[in-house]
């Protein structure tokens, strides 16, 4: 990846990042705001199958997470 797409991609993220904080004050309503604006900035630059590629590659690791066991979760 070239440094001037990275950094075009970095500013991007920051700015939906900023968006998303102003949207809510609650983090996890922030991450579902910034996946929304993302998705629709893909779409809208490479088509709609690329923005549901983009989605899922995003929220299988964040789904994955959540569910895992924390460690108050196992001690009991």
């Amino acid at each position: 990846m070239n440094t001037e797409l990275m950094l075009r991609q970095t500013k991007m993220a920051a700015a939906l990042t900023d968006k998303a904080r102003l949207l809510t004050p609650d983090p996890v309503e922030q991450v579902g705001a910034l996946l929304t604006a993302a998705a629709i900035e893909i779409e809208r630059r490479v088509g709609h199958e690329e923005a549901h590629v983009f989605l899922l590659a995003m929220l299988n690791p964040i789904i994955t997470a959540w569910a895992a066991p924390t460690a108050a979760d196992t001690v009991q």
